[in-house]
């Protein structure tokens, strides 16, 4: 066994190096299709919150997480953050923003090519669930919010779009082995009565970032006030990181037309 083991990855298996040459092996083959996915190379803080959403998804073996906020909170960034750690975890990773408000089908004729491998002819939901039951894959539907009717305070989806809702429904309520995250400001109608803390359907609300945290949105934007000024700053927004870098920019503007006119 150890020796067609040894052959099949290229090099010399033990007992010792088993699981790291495995878990390598196992990232080589997962799929993953981005589309327009952020990049996230300068990221700050979230790690409890990381965590948790790890313990879910991994340890839980939750069906649908949810990810809920302001906008500019940082939920798209997390959502991409947290795919790209559990990279290892799946055969299949797939990204899609839903800010264009995509038309369900749309979205199933874009993405189950990807999970079955070759050109599909009809797409459906039954389709999707099959490959959710047969291969561990992680679906992130980013900014759910536009595919929802503005103000609307149960979570009620955009004429035309309510095919959406059967496909968080049947994720949510069917037994298979992948998992969809979403991200929005607002919660989508049917999960808040499916989630519970032992239930295979949680939800997060992400606040703003620490002061900590924060602190590295200001010294990345090269923003050198005093410590009691850069808290006042943070604490002005919430700690919303995207307000930060806003608010951030315009004081360096500011500044810059005093000093030079």
């Amino acid at each position: 066994m150890w020796q067609l083991l040894s052959q099949i990855v290229g090099q010399k298996v033990s007992k010792s190096n088993l699981c790291s040459i495995l878990q390598r092996y196992q990232t080589s083959l997962t799929i993953t299709n981005w589309g327009d996915a952020i990049d996230v190379c300068h990221f700050y803080g979230r790690e409890t919150n990381l965590q948790t959403l790890r313990d879910w998804i991994l340890d839980r073996r939750c069906r649908v997480v949810g990810i809920f906020g302001w906008g500019g909170i940082g939920k798209t960034a997390l959502s991409v953050k947290l795919a790209r750690e559990l990279e290892s975890q799946f055969e299949y990773i797939i990204w899609r923003s839903l800010r264009q408000a995509i038309d369900p089908k749309d979205l199933l004729d874009e993405i189950l090519p990807i999970l079955v491998g070759a050109e599909v002819h009809e797409s459906s939901i039954d389709l999707l669930m099959q490959q959710l039951r047969q291969k561990r894959c992680l679906l992130v539907f980013d900014n759910v919010e536009s595919i929802l009717q503005a103000g609307a305070k149960n979570g009620c989806y955009l004429t035309g779009y309510e095919g959406y809702g059967e496909i968080f429904q049947r994720i949510s309520d069917e037994k298979h082995q992948s998992c969809l995250v979403l991200t929005s400001r607002e919660k989508p109608n049917g999960i808040a009565q499916r989630e519970g803390v032992n239930l295979p359907v949680r939800s997060m609300q992400l606040a703003g970032l620490s002061i900590a945290d924060a602190y590295h949105i200001l010294v990345d934007k090269g923003l050198g006030s005093s410590p009691l000024a850069q808290q006042n700053l943070i604490n002005y927004v919430g700690g919303n990181p995207l307000a930060l870098k806003l608010v951030a920019t315009s004081v360096q503007n500011i500044y810059r037309t005093h000093l030079f006119g």
